[in-house]
């Protein structure tokens, strides 16, 4: 089995541009945990739910506290995001992927076109576990 049988095709996908406090409502929206991030060369990042939970939120009565926060929010995800993401291709076996993202102790690869360097999607843990789950079923 490929990375192409339990992929997500065309993932939700972030400019570097986009704010942190937007990046936060949007995979909160959405339900998500990785985002490619992307510029108009194509993906420069990825950004993941443990990167925005180190954006920590202050309390309530602390007011310095909140306005940093707000400020934070306000910088560029480009800014938080993990750079050179480690990726598969479509093709790439399966099993080969699980060991990437156990190896480099992450929950997500974002899929290129072996040729282009194109994102064309994102294998996740919650894809793989859905395939393993297809699999105990029969």
């Amino acid at each position: 089995m490929n990375v192409i049988d339990a992929m997500t095709s065309n993932p939700v996908t972030v400019f570097a541009s986009t704010s942190i406090g937007e990046v936060v409502r949007l995979m909160l929206d959405e339900g998500i945990r990785h985002l490619p991030v992307m510029d108009a060369g194509g993906m420069v990042g990825i950004v993941s739910d443990r990167d925005i939970k180190s954006v920590s939120m202050p309390r309530l009565v602390d007011l310095e506290a909140i306005d940093a926060l707000r400020a934070r929010y306000d910088q560029p995800i480009s800014e938080l995001m993990a750079g050179d993401p480690v990726t598969v291709y479509p093709e790439t076996n399966l099993a080969e992927a699980v060991d990437r993202m156990i190896d480099n102790r992450i929950g997500a690869l974002p899929v290129v076109n072996a040729d282009t360097g194109d994102l064309v999607g994102i294998l996740s843990q919650a894809d793989v576990l859905r395939v393993a789950r297809d699999r105990l079923e029969d």
